[in-house]
């Protein structure tokens, strides 16, 4: 996204201070109707959940934290807004930061334990057939955070950009000219992105139009001249430039971006927190600004970014991977690999003499068969052909790993566990383990010992987690085992490990068994994990989550028999942590009401605002169903329907 100063400030001006990104990011996230995409054979498949990430040009390029700080315990105002300068705005949107995840988790599980604590009904205490350690909204939340955050790196091109938006506004005085500067600015000037990014994507040009002070005809004349100019990758976007209030006719608000990173979300949560609570910082816009937005971008995604993925993929496949397949193909890559053959130039100081791996950036440049085969494989998982993408990844992978390239040789087995696991129907367990589990030990190894890439190695096998849990059977116990990797290699905070050990009881409580004994079922197995959870959830003194796993891991045991004495005894000691906070606990919210009523009487008689649970939804390809479930909230990021104060 790159836009001229004037079309920002028409939209500072419209009251949206992030500009036109902050506009266009909540509507990418599901483009309203049906999509349709083809894949590498031809075939068309519509979809219903698919979604465009809006990006400003250098997000993903900085470290989501500039200066690691510990977290209080009693934070006052002072100290909150001096958290709040070391998140700036450049920084806001870039992610693999586990402790920041962990901290939104934590603040979010506070308000929770301070709700549940009071008469409301909510996630906590609601009693459901379906309440069981899997179903947690924290853990949902925890791994949309995972997922959100930023990351350009060399070695995936997913952050990569598909398209880049360039806007102006109608009030620019020589609009043509002002396109062709933030076009040079992108390709060789001052937003130039790194050298690993290929820089040969589209280029979307956008002519913002003032329907309130603006003639539309002196628009629409300008917008034939851009389609002149720059092709038909165009488009008018009408907006009205007037700030919309809340009590204006066909007001709504600016939707919240639900996949945000850990960053992003703790400085709207420290930023609301400095606020009085009256005051709602959450821009509205009119409607008809809403539809032209949802308009704009379908036809941005069906017309332009989807076809331009589509055409790209065929030709890498055609041109690349299918040479790469071939005997001709084979043949070099024996012959690189056993006598130093290779048809291939180096290019600034590599690995060996006959590799396109550059040691010193550690990156292939973007024109390189092996960076090509890469982006071939991740527009294919983009677009959902997920065969092509798993055969792909698995064909570059041995390439990486001879040119000793291992960030990217774990990159390509985690995603090709993923699509595997994705493209396959019917998998045995026998390929189970020797295909998905191979890649998922590769990947692993790689990036916690060879790169040092934790989060990475995190990531993956959340991923592969939630997707050999879909599976049920056997797979339920691989899910597990690598659940308790990453537990006990310590790749996660303090609320992470919890709620990855809440997870793995999960995992084994869906473990169906078999016949008139139920055998073979992980009953006992999961009432012992969801103790351990219990355990780690009193440690971090978050006693609600705690009291619900000892009910889960009561209900499990009391189904398999009795426990052993030394098992009874840490349960009554968990037990008789969680019951002695529960006075405490009132005597807080009693004391809370007590002075929220003097301060009623005080200051007025306007009603004040409930929190409530919002249910969050995602956008996008989400096979793993986090986008549908009903997530916490923290209550600084509620936004309160405005009420009569009895004011004119």
């Amino acid at each position: 996204m790159l836009s001229s100063p004037d079309c920002e400030e028409l939209l500072r001006h419209k009251g949206i201070n992030g500009g036109l990104l902050e506009l266009l990011r909540p509507f990418g996230e599901r483009i309203a109707g049906r999509v349709v995409i083809r894949d590498s054979t031809g075939a068309s498949r519509p979809w219903d959940d698919f979604g465009i990430r809006f990006t400003g040009v250098r997000d993903g390029l900085e470290a989501p934290r500039l200066v690691e700080h510990e977290k209080k315990e009693q934070e006052t105002e002072d100290k909150q807004v001096a958290e709040l300068s070391e998140y700036k705005p450049a920084r806001l949107r870039s992610g693999g930061d586990a402790l920041q995840i962990d901290e939104v988790v934590e603040r979010h599980l506070e308000y929770a334990e301070h709700q549940a604590s009071s008469k409301e009904t909510d996630y906590l205490n609601v009693k459901d057939k379906r309440d069981t350690p899997d179903t947690s909204p924290f853990y949902a939340l925890y791994l949309r955070r995972l997922l959100s955050g930023t990351i350009l790196s060399p070695h995936e091109t997913f952050s990569h950009p598909v398209t880049q938006v360039i806007a102006i506004s109608s009030r620019n005085p020589a609009p043509i000219e002002e396109l062709r500067n933030l076009y040079a600015s992108s390709n060789t000037g001052d937003h130039r992105l790194p050298q690993f990014v290929n820089n040969e994507f589209l280029r979307y040009y956008v002519l913002v139009h003032d329907e309130d002070y603006d003639d539309i005809k002196k628009s629409t004349t300008l917008y034939e001249q851009m389609k002149r100019h720059f092709g038909l990758h165009c488009h008018l976007l009408r907006l009205r430039s007037t700030q919309c209030l809340p009590t204006d006719d066909e007001s709504m608000r600016l939707p919240q971006c639900e996949w945000q990173s850990a960053a992003e979300e703790l400085t709207e949560i420290l930023t609301r927190e400095t606020l009085d609570d009256d005051e709602d910082p959450t821009p509205y816009i009119f409607e008809s600004d809403a539809a032209a937005v949802r308009s704009f971008v379908r036809e941005m995604a069906t017309q332009s970014i989807i076809p331009g993925m589509e055409r790209m993929t065929a030709t890498w496949n055609d041109q690349v991977a299918a040479k790469r397949r071939g005997i001709s193909g084979r043949f070099i890559s024996l012959s690189k690999r056993f006598t130093g053959f290779s048809g291939r130039s180096a290019t600034g100081p590599t690995s060996s003499s006959n590799s396109n791996y550059n040691s010193t950036s550690q990156s292939y440049r973007p024109d390189t068969p092996e960076a090509l085969m890469r982006k071939l494989a991740d527009y294919a998982l983009m677009l959902r052909d997920f065969k092509l993408a798993a055969a792909t990844y698995e064909s570059i992978a041995p390439d990486y790993k001879n040119d000793k390239a291992w960030r990217y040789y774990a990159g390509a087995n985690e995603m090709a566990a993923l699509t595997t696991l994705l493209s396959v129907g019917n998998m045995t367990a026998k390929y189970r383990v020797e295909t998905v589990d191979q890649f998922l030990e590769n990947a692993y190894y790689s990036y916690t010992t060879r790169c040092a890439s934790p989060f990475y190695a995190h990531r993956g096998l959340a991923l592969c987690v939630e997707l050999l849990r879909s599976r049920a059977g056997s797979a339920l116990d691989d899910a597990s085992r690598w659940l308790g990797r990453i537990i006990e290699d310590r790749l996660v905070g303090p609320v992470g490990h919890a709620l990855l050990t809440e997870r793995v009881a999960g995992c084994y409580a869906a473990r169906a068994g078999v016949g008139a004994l139920n055998s073979g079922n992980r009953k006992r197995k999961a009432a012992f994990w969801s103790v351990l959870a219990a355990s780690a959830w009193v440690e971090l003194d978050k006693f609600q989550q705690a009291e619900k796993c000892l009910r889960l891991a009561g209900e499990m045991y009391g189904e398999e028999g009795v426990l052993f004495d030394g098992m009874k005894g840490f349960i009554e000691q968990l037990s008789t942590a969680v019951e002695q906070t529960r006075p405490a606990v009132a005597f807080h919210d009693r004391a809370e009401a007590d002075v929220a009523e003097v301060q009623t009487e005080q200051v007025d008689q306007r009603t004040h605002r409930k929190s409530v649970s919002i249910a969050t939804a995602g956008a996008g390809f989400d096979p793993l169903g986090v986008a549908n479930v009903s997530g916490p909230r923290s209550p600084v990021l509620e936004r309160p329907e405005l009420t009569q104060d009895g004011f004119e």
